[in-house]
């Protein structure tokens, strides 16, 4: 018999950040391959008086609210995160510390390996 290694990880988080990221790659998705998906539903290209399809217009309000819900869950995951390593006996400033790496690395990537590729 295998002993069953329970996870200290919130199922709930992780299936609510999946459900997010599945609707915000059918977003991202239907811009690049649906022939009548109409460029100017932005607020930024909106043209004043352009119609646009209720199936559309609700399909892409609901698909607003996932990059909020996406930064929310990661900040829960990060809190909780930073709490058990507390509760570990880390030290905080070194978890700070980690923290602030990570993030300058990821808002180091985007001026150059991603806008790089996003070029070519």
């Amino acid at each position: 018999m295998t002993d069953v290694v329970k996870s200290k990880r919130i199922a709930a988080i992780d299936w609510m950040r999946g459900f997010v990221m599945i609707i915000m790659v059918l977003d991202h998705v239907s811009m690049v391959y649906n022939r009548n998906h109409l460029s100017t539903d932005s607020a930024a290209n909106y043209i004043l008086g352009t119609p646009l399809p209720a199936f559309e217009f609700f399909s892409r309000w609901i698909r607003h609210i996932c990059a909020p819900v996406f930064v929310f869950l990661a900040g829960t995951a990060l809190a909780i995160s930073v709490e058990r390593k507390l509760s570990r006996g880390f030290d905080s400033k070194g978890i700070d510390k980690d923290i602030l790496i990570r993030g300058a690395f990821i808002a180091l990537l985007d001026p150059t390996i991603t806008s790089f590729f996003a070029e070519n």
